[in-house]
């Protein structure tokens, strides 16, 4: 019987501590958990993964455990600098964008979890794309900013008051500011909201 492997899905290598090798050890050490946390792949192994993820046929979403940037979005590092692998994987299964200010869209709205499936990736318009997020509820416009200070509802009361009040009352109302009400019943702010 050989040595003991980690006990993390996938790790190959030898037990060291914690049923974890040396390599998962030190992310648990760091990070609290041994597969959270920013450390290095080994050689090739990211490679390895995207080939293999390219002939990936299923349609629940295939997260990169690789590097991701904050924003959760994986990226590959080469010689060249860091690469979007949402967008090396949309090209090849897709191919070249109709236009290099197209970006490699996440049909089902998880590339901040680094989603990777090939079959949601389509390329997209940067409109189209922030049209997306706010489809999947990914927006952190209206309500759901952590600025706000009105609602949905409220501001559908504000649209109707307009009709019939100043927006000087309507800000004291709301306890707003004027120009606030200006910009919502000017359809500025507040545009297209569910």
């Amino acid at each position: 019987m050989g040595k003991p492997l980690c006990s993390v899905d996938g790790c190959e290598e030898p037990f060291l501590a914690r049923s974890w090798c040396a390599y998962h050890y030190a992310r648990w050490r760091k990070n609290g958990h041994p597969t959270i946390g920013r450390t290095h792949a080994k050689w090739g192994q990211p490679q390895r993964f995207l080939e293999q993820a390219l002939s990936y046929d299923g349609d629940d979403c295939l997260t990169w455990p690789f590097s991701k940037l904050n924003s959760g979005h994986a990226h590959i590092n080469s010689k060249t600098g860091t690469t979007s692998v949402s967008r090396i994987i949309c090209e090849r299964v897709n191919g070249r964008p109709p236009d290099p200010s197209y970006e490699a869209a996440h049909e089902c709205g998880n590339g901040h979890l680094s989603c990777v499936n090939p079959r949601h990736l389509k390329w997209k318009t940067h409109i189209d794309n922030m049209g997306d997020m706010v489809a999947h509820q990914r927006s952190t416009r209206g309500a759901r900013s952590k600025t706000a200070k009105l609602t949905f509802d409220e501001v559908i009361q504000i649209r109707t008051l307009s009709a019939s009040i100043s927006n000087r009352k309507i800000a004291v109302k709301f306890g707003v500011t004027r120009r606030a009400i200006d910009r919502i019943v000017s359809n500025e702010s507040w545009r297209n909201f569910e």
